[in-house]
């Protein structure tokens, strides 16, 4: 993995082909259109840019095309830097108004004693159990920025669910309401949570 922002940004823009080719090679199979969303942090904090992306979403949603939304690590240095795919779905069904944000991992929910937690009604009780994540070079991010994407759409009544997409039914099984991973239950209205 290079270091150099420029060698950052150049293997962000191959990268992104890459990975939208393979999407549209999967969704193929099942008779499936998907659209490429690029976003910077930018575009989800300014109100105009915001409401933009959302109607483009919307409308891709509404004519049954599957967007596939990525940070634009190639314009958007803060992004390659401090971001995180986490706060990024985070931000973006916030902007919907999802009514539930899953994240797939690469581990089963949060754990316990090495045991998943099935559900999380009180954020400041799930952050004690994140240890500090030793830094990988490929990944960013760890359970805390989940426990953050958490805290985000919680604070806008939507649910969360955090699952291990190695297995290929996570997604059906989160869908269909079989218990999966880690359940996040949102605030309600008006009710704060406890320092």
């Amino acid at each position: 993995r290079p270091t150099a922002l420029a060698q950052l940004q150049a293997c962000a823009a191959v990268g992104q082909g890459e990975l939208m080719h393979r999407y549209t090679l999967a969704l193929r199979k099942h008779e499936a259109l998907g659209a490429q969303v690029l976003l910077t942090q930018q575009d989800l904090i300014d109100r105009t840019r915001i409401r933009n992306a959302k109607q483009t979403l919307l409308t891709l949603l509404h004519r049954q095309v599957m967007p596939v939304i990525n940070e634009n690590d190639t314009v958007a240095v803060e992004e390659i830097t401090f971001g995180d795919n986490d706060r990024l779905a985070a931000f973006v069904a916030c902007a919907i108004h999802a009514d539930l944000l899953v994240i797939l991992s690469d581990v089963d929910g949060l754990l316990k004693h090495g045991t998943v937690v099935p559900r999380v009604e009180m954020l400041s009780r799930a952050y004690r159990l994140v240890a500090p994540a030793a830094a990988r070079q490929t990944t960013k991010g760890g359970m805390a920025s989940k426990l953050e994407a958490a805290r985000m759409v919680g604070a806008r009544g939507i649910p969360m669910v955090i699952a291990n997409g190695t297995s290929p039914s996570a997604l059906a099984d989160v869908l269909s309401g079989k218990p999966t991973g880690t359940f996040f239950v949102p605030r309600r209205p008006g009710v704060h949570p406890s320092p």
